[in-house]
């Protein structure tokens, strides 16, 4: 694991020395791309390729986690989440069908297990104040979810599939959340 100091955008390199009892020491650059760590995040899983190697292969993939004895999951398949809210209703107030609703619904559901390879999808009741009436308004949504690692072209397909969803149910925006994060994306 790397705790990190300052924040990490965009490109870059981090470089990794150290000495491993019996194996000597060892020396890795460690190639960063297309990253958005905040300051005090960690980079707790990373691709390690020696100066003597081209490129790294999943075989280098080392995670602190697994040099514990009690883990048995092996290594992880994604370091994030993202997901989208899909709400039930047109203009905020106006009620759509429930094939309506399933079809936006397994819309995104494709859209995430085609580019991610699988998602999950959760009915819940939402409920949020309406800034033009100033009522709270409830509504049945359903979360679609996917595990996988945000990076920025993941976060610009998330933007665009939001975004249409705004658009098509005529929404002034739409609730999505990378690795915890809340965000509103906009119809325009």
């Amino acid at each position: 694991m790397i705790q990190l100091d300052a924040p990490i955008y965009g490109e870059g390199k981090i470089s990794v020395m150290g000495r491993m009892s019996l194996l000597g020491s060892f020396a890795y650059s460690v190639n960063i791309s297309d990253v958005d760590i905040e300051e005090g995040g960690a980079l707790d899983v990373i691709y390690l390729s020696s100066s003597s190697q081209s490129a790294a292969s999943p075989s280098d993939f080392v995670s602190s986690n697994n040099n514990r004895a009690d883990d048995v999951f092996g290594h992880p398949l994604a370091f994030g989440e993202i997901s989208i809210t899909i709400p039930s209703t047109r203009k905020a107030d106006i009620p759509i069908t429930y094939e309506e609703h399933q079809a936006y619904v397994h819309f995104v559901s494709r859209e995430f297990y085609s580019l991610f390879g699988g998602c999950s999808s959760s009915p819940s009741t939402g409920y949020w104040m309406s800034p033009v009436s100033n009522q709270v308004i409830k509504e049945e949504v359903t979360v679609v979810s996917t595990s996988v690692t945000p990076t920025k072209q993941v976060k610009h397909t998330l933007r665009q599939i939001a975004r249409w969803i705004a658009r098509e149910m005529e929404q002034e925006a739409v609730f999505v959340k990378v690795n915890h994060v809340a965000y509103l994306v906009y119809a325009s």
